[in-house]
């Protein structure tokens, strides 16, 4: 009888066990935790997602091909180490309305080791200075720029500084670049202390339609738009020159996507253009974007509006937007004339399509 309650228990559970619900499948290979996002393949002369995301290497390859085919020898100052200061501050400029990053500038006498230092802290949800700059661990990344006049001095200071680099044990907290150029050449030294847990979400503009958008909201905010970006940035060198404000420009640029083409002080016409842009439009129009800057220092508005007129006539003489290659040819012509006021730091920022232009200064001439 024991035997036979035994039996009758083994089949039971048998059979119970054959007619389970069957259990779904479970791929081992699939993980329950969020996948990090992979960085986007971006073209070769955006180079902030590099910058944030310490990819140093990639980014120290980018930003020279960028300075010595982009950035022509016309845009350098006179005085070495302003250029790239003033081009930096246009690129690193979109992270004033990130409320996780803040942007410190040390301007150095020129006789110490480096020009300015830019330190970029991460992490920080707060208007306390002393929460944005009271603690190492905070300290994302630091930017050192020197510029010198001749070709020996750019090798001799890259040994010194690359030495000194390796002795200073502040560079512990956080990992940096270093950038040694002067207006024929570029050195640069980069660090990196950690490599980065996931990828760094960067603020870029899509297209340029979209960057011309912002362009014209915040210069159009009864000019706030750089004494508020100077104030973000705390110790920030002034503009004084031109091409102080052209490298600014073309750095802010340098974040926008999808451009198909992008260079300064190009030689067209009878002259140099400060800055040429080419993109497809959402209308699948290929658009050339001549752009034309000025500086003046007046209290008077309608003279900075003269300025802007000064440049569009300079543009339309000169046959800017014509006088091109056949490669460069394009759907549409668009001209842009950017005045910088040194003294209030307004900036008068207006667009025209060349053929209202030309139709313009055909009128006026009859």
């Amino acid at each position: 009888m024991r035997n036979n309650k035994l039996f009758l228990s083994i089949f039971f559970l048998m059979f119970s066990f054959f007619n389970l619900p069957a259990m779904e499948q479970v791929d081992v290979n699939e993980s329950t935790e969020v996948e990090e996002l992979e960085q986007p393949d971006y073209p070769d002369y955006l180079l902030l997602p590099d910058l944030l995301n310490l990819n140093l290497e990639v980014f120290s390859d980018k930003f020279k091909k960028f300075a010595l085919s982009r950035i022509s020898f016309h845009d350098f100052s006179s005085k070495p180490g302003r250029s790239f200061y003033f081009f930096f501050a246009g690129l690193l400029s979109v992270l004033k309305d990130r409320a996780d990053f803040y942007v410190n500038i040390e301007t150095i006498p020129s006789n110490d080791s480096f020009d300015s230092v830019f330190s970029i802290y991460k992490g920080i949800r707060t208007n306390r200075i002393e929460d944005k700059l009271g603690s190492p661990k905070r300290l994302f990344l630091k930017i050192y720029i020197k510029g010198v006049s001749k070709e020996a001095a750019l090798a001799q200071n890259f040994k010194f500084n690359t030495n000194l680099f390796l002795a200073d044990t502040n560079q512990d907290h956080c990992s940096s670049i270093k950038i040694f150029y002067n207006k024929h050449n570029i050195a640069i030294k980069p660090y990196i202390k950690e490599e980065l847990g996931k990828v760094v979400e960067v603020p870029l503009f899509n297209d340029f339609d979209l960057f011309r958008r912002f362009f014209k909201e915040k210069t159009g905010e009864g000019g706030r738009y750089l004494g508020d970006l100077w104030s973000f940035y705390a110790n920030s060198e002034e503009f004084r020159l031109e091409k102080d404000f052209h490298l600014f420009i073309l750095g802010l640029i340098a974040n926008v996507n999808n451009l198909d083409y992008l260079n300064s002080n190009v030689e067209r016409g009878s002259g140099r253009l400060d800055i040429m842009v080419k993109y497809t439009n959402d209308f699948n129009q290929l658009v050339k974007y001549v752009i034309e800057l000025k500086r003046s220092k007046t209290s008077r508005d309608y003279l900075d509006a003269l300025k802007v007129e000064a440049a569009f006539d300079q543009i339309n003489n000169r046959r800017y937007g014509l006088a091109t290659p056949s490669t460069l040819s394009a759907d549409k012509i668009v001209v842009a004339a950017i005045d910088l006021n040194l003294r209030n730091k307004k900036i008068t920022f207006r667009e025209r399509d060349l053929l209202d232009l030309e139709s313009d200064s055909n009128t006026q001439n009859r």
